[in-house]
């Protein structure tokens, strides 16, 4: 009841009372309009408007004793109209100023309903761009705002939907001739989710907010009161076929063909290209491009990364390189001892692969290389969704294999998070992108987990016993996805285990073999 009571009150103050807040209006079912009087229309010359303007993410890491909290919004700039560049920046401002407020309002309701001193708080916020064109500019921000103990995890979105031609916010009415019309799309879209509501969703009435995006609409519901905090908000995606009778103004959708920076990046781009022009030019112009461009170019840059790895590992190879590193590093690579190498053409060479966004790495008893994604995280504000999970997933892998090499040893649990965390992303988008590199991670993490490795295996050498740690993997995994594919076949295969007293055994061996094949990795 406490957690239900602070998290209605967070949502309550978010879109309540405060410049730029949004409000419920009858005449404008459901969606939202400002408490405050309406800014006027900018006078704006549409000519001269273009999408090249810059949009750059700005973090602050507000953490103290009491508080966890990372805040990251973006900021425009090198807009063709300086006065509409400003009112973009405060509407932002604004709400992450409003954010700010409502976590200190929070705190302090928090404390008066536990009667203690409140445990530690988290605010937490991102951003997506979700549409960029020279006439609408459309942001997604998500706040992650809640008491730990007091609270489950969970997420409140919010959107900034600006006309670019003069200065203003869009309602739907101001997108849609007959807002009413959406309701039956609304409801089929909410059927076909096969989400279980705790109260219907059959009207727009029922929504918080919505985005614009290149292919339509994207209305949310919050959590409150129609899931739980382990589903989230909801999202029903609207395309524009199917309210394009109903649209106002089509040049609110209305495309540029690709920008300068991408008709620049495709004519630099070839099979030559190293890593570090690549990336060199992403770095300055990626921010200039729509959505779609920067995961191209992301995307690009892998495939020019994984080219170049063959030619980077070859050269690292090198007996002479080999001994300069060593005589240099020793046995574990210092990014800060580079110019300590005096070989001038080793130095160049470990410049320019860790410019192109590599990671050295001493491994089996040479130096070699492996793609570090962390590289990439940077620009997952900039792209689709897909690709910015996959990168993220990547980041956190490329993370753990550095820690590896630190001593750190891999723990089961953590097996099973990239296990299922592989698995969801699957599920989340049915035709990835990537779908042949997360199956064949999937492939070795899974190999891992029933197997262990050399210096970890399952099954101990000497008694053929399970390991412990390992038993109690298989059971919390089971029990926290039961949905999982994963998990009915673990589940299937703890009752193996059990059968037989812990013990690996013939069963138990020919079941592994079956569900799994050895990926030769290790």
């Amino acid at each position: 009841m406490k957690r239900l009571l602070v998290a209605l009150l967070m949502t309550t103050l978010i879109f309540s009372g405060c410049s730029g807040a949004n409000q419920k209006d009858k005449d404008n079912k459901g969606v939202k309009v400002s408490s405050t009087p309406a800014p006027v229309a900018l006078t704006i010359d549409e000519s001269k408007l273009n999408n090249d303007y810059i949009i750059e993410e700005v973090i602050e890491d507000n953490t103290r004793e009491d508080l966890e909290s990372i805040i990251k919004y973006p900021k425009v700039s090198n807009m063709a109209d300086s006065e509409l560049e400003g009112r973009v920046n405060k509407a932002i401002s604004e709400k992450i100023q409003r954010y700010k407020e409502v976590a200190d309002s929070i705190a302090l309701m928090a404390d008066g309903i536990s009667g203690d001193d409140m445990s530690k708080q988290v605010l937490n916020v991102s951003y997506e761009v979700i549409f960029r064109s020279k006439y609408t500019l459309s942001i997604k921000l998500i706040l992650e705002n809640y008491i730990i103990g007091l609270e489950e995890p969970d997420e409140i979105f919010d959107a900034i939907n600006f006309n670019l031609r003069n200065g203003l916010q869009y309602d739907l009415k101001d997108l849609l001739k007959d807002t009413k019309k959406l309701n039956p799309i609304l409801t089929n879209k909410v059927q076909q989710s096969g989400v279980a509501l705790l109260k219907d969703i059959n009207s727009i009435e029922n929504i918080n907010g919505f985005y614009i995006k290149d292919s339509g609409l994207i209305l949310y519901a919050q959590t409150i009161p129609y899931t739980t905090a382990d589903i989230g908000p909801l999202e029903f995606e609207i395309a524009y076929d199917e309210i394009q009778d109903n649209v106002k103004d089509p040049k609110v959708w209305e495309k540029e063909p690709a920008s300068t920076s991408m008709n620049e990046y495709n004519k630099i781009i070839n099979e030559e290209t190293r890593p570090l022009e690549a990336l060199s030019f992403i770095e300055e112009k990626i921010d200039t491009v729509k959505r779609d461009e920067a995961t191209t170019m992301i995307l690009s840059f892998e495939e020019i990364q994984s080219r170049y790895l063959g030619i980077y590992e070859e050269k690292l190879a090198s007996e002479d390189v080999q001994k300069e590193l060593i005589n240099t590093f020793g046995y574990i690579f210092d990014q800060k001892k580079i110019d300590n190498i005096k070989d001038e053409e080793v130095k160049r060479l470990v410049k320019e692969i860790l410019d192109g966004g590599y990671s050295i790495i001493y491994e089996e008893s040479s130096y070699t290389l492996i793609q570090n994604y962390q590289v990439l995280e940077r620009y997952n504000h900039l792209l689709q969704e897909e690709i910015k999970d996959y990168i993220s997933y990547k980041a956190a892998e490329t993370k753990r294999m550095m820690d590896l090499l630190d001593g750190y040893i891999t723990s089961w649990d953590e097996l099973a998070q990239s296990i299922i965390s592989i698995e969801n992303y699957i599920g989340k988008y049915p035709n990835p992108i990537k779908e042949s590199d997360m199956a064949s991670d999937y492939q070795f993490y899974f190999h891992a987990y029933l197997f262990g490795f050399n210096n970890k295996p399952a099954f101990s050498y000497e008694t053929n016993k399970i390991d412990n740690d390992l038993l109690t993997s298989y059971r919390k995994f089971v029990e926290d996805n039961k949905k999982s594919e994963t998990a009915m076949i673990l589940k299937q295969y703890l009752q193996i285990i059990e059968k037989n007293n812990n013990m690996l055994c013939e069963e138990v061996e020919n079941y592994r073999k079956t569900i799994t094949a050895d990926p030769q990795m290790y």
